[in-house]
């Protein structure tokens, strides 16, 4: 099993640590570098399936740390 790295829309690179069986685009993501590729000291989780669930409802998601 390989790693795959994401460029993030903020310009953050991302590594995905999981993925929804039935939803394959739904990922979630640890978030490992800011914009400038300079090392996160506190790598965030980001659950896309959350993201697109409350940017349908208009609100901001809240990350895991």
């Amino acid at each position: 099993m390989g790693t795959l790295l994401l460029q993030l829309d903020s310009g953050e690179i991302g590594v995905v640590v999981d993925h929804d069986e039935k939803a394959r685009l739904k990922l979630t993501i640890m978030v490992v570098a800011d914009e400038f590729g300079k090392p996160n000291d506190d790598w965030r989780i980001i659950n896309l399936a959350e993201v697109s669930k409350h940017a349908n409802e208009g609100e901001k998601p809240g990350s895991r740390k």
